[in-house]
């Protein structure tokens, strides 16, 4: 059985982000994957890191408040 693997568009859509950031994350060597037929792949532990940072930094930033 093999561990799932996120494609960058589900990545993308999860985060709330372009395809095109995921796939400069992954060029960047900030987010870990690998290509395989000239896709992208991540793997879901490293997928799910990415989410959980996400949520806590979206968390952490504080509210606008309205005028």
């Amino acid at each position: 059985m093999s561990e799932r693997e996120w494609t960058v568009m589900e990545l993308a859509e999860a985060g709330g982000v372009s395809d095109s950031r995921i796939r400069q994350l992954l060029m960047e060597g900030r987010l870990s994957g690998r290509k395989r037929a000239g896709a992208w792949f991540i793997p879901d532990d490293i997928a799910q890191a990415w989410l959980t940072e996400r949520r806590e930094k979206a968390a952490q930033k504080p509210e606008l408040e309205e005028v």
